[in-house]
């Protein structure tokens, strides 16, 4: 089933980068679209001290732009797990070790002399599970000056750019999405 969220603010991209044809519909927070299909960057928010009016305007951001990122942040974990629970109940992934005493939190590190890095091939969070989460909050503490991106796709506006025709080939496929290959890796990886 295809789905889709229309926003209240237009997606083009101002003079100055901002979602600034005809004003902005954000009142507390700063968004600057980073393209036209997906990610914008939120300014002006402190994410461990964000009352409900301002995490409205960020849950409408997410809504718009899909993925969205904060700059200069300093979440403690549980700052860090209060701000996701204003998203909805908290995953705990099913085989990577959390963080003790954090069953929510992943932690994700790449050791020098690691051979594969978690997340280091094209893939989508989780969605093997049968209630797969709404997303993932990534706070990134050390990245690398050169590597190290994290890359995100819009499927929505990929979708919509197919023919009508591969279009309704696609709708009348059905997808599954197994966690095999990420089981193997991990018991590897823990041998």
């Amino acid at each position: 089933m295809h789905s889709k969220h229309v926003g209240c603010c237009d997606s083009r991209l101002g003079e100055h980068g901002v979602n600034d044809i005809g004003g902005s519909c954000y009142q507390l927070i700063k968004v600057r679209p980073l393209s036209s299909a997906v990610g914008a960057e939120i300014s002006g928010v402190d994410l461990a001290d964000c009352d409900d009016a301002t995490f409205s305007e960020i849950h409408r951001a997410f809504l718009d732009h899909h993925v969205v990122f904060f700059r200069d942040q300093a979440l403690s974990l549980e700052s860090h797990k209060s701000f996701g629970r204003r998203f909805g109940t908290l995953n705990v992934h099913p085989q990577y070790v959390p963080l003790d005493g954090h069953p929510e939190i992943l932690p994700i590190v790449k050791e020098a002399d690691a051979e594969h890095n978690i997340g280091g091939v094209w893939h989508s969070d989780i969605t093997f599970l049968e209630r797969p989460a709404l997303g993932s909050i990534l706070y990134a503490i050390d990245v690398p000056a050169v590597g190290g991106d994290t890359l995100f796709a819009n499927q929505e506006l990929a979708f919509e750019g197919l023919s009508t025709g591969f279009q309704q080939l696609l709708n009348g496929l059905r997808a599954v999405h197994s966690d095999h290959t990420l089981s193997d890796r991990v018991e590897a990886e823990k041998r």
